[in-house]
């Protein structure tokens, strides 16, 4: 009987051994699951600023788009207006050169 007793502490401290490394194991795989936790939630937090800051690049680039865009249409109504006097000087010209061999 004094065998069984002392079997039966050893397996009550083998038990407490094998919780204690169970704990340990525990402990240790919470730990690495809480650092990449905290690695995702930064890559995340990066991602979401990276992604405000092109939303805003994309904003003003289509500001500058629109400017461009607005600088063209007046260089073309600029081009049209010059056309036209140029078409104007171009008859003036060849109407006084007619006058002027008629004289």
């Amino acid at each position: 009987m004094q065998y069984s007793y002392q079997n039966q502490g050893q397996d009550y401290n083998e038990e407490g051994k094998d919780n204690k490394e169970k704990e340990a194991e525990v402990k240790a795989r919470r730990h690495r699951m809480q650092s990449s936790l905290l690695i995702m939630e930064s890559d995340f937090s990066k991602g979401e600023q990276k992604t405000e800051d092109l939303k805003l690049e994309i904003v003003q680039l289509k500001r500058k788009i629109d400017q461009i865009n607005a600088s063209v249409e007046d260089k073309n109504e600029e081009l049209k207006k010059m056309n036209r006097e140029q078409a104007v000087l171009e008859e003036n010209i060849t109407r006084l050169k007619k006058k002027l061999r008629a004289l």
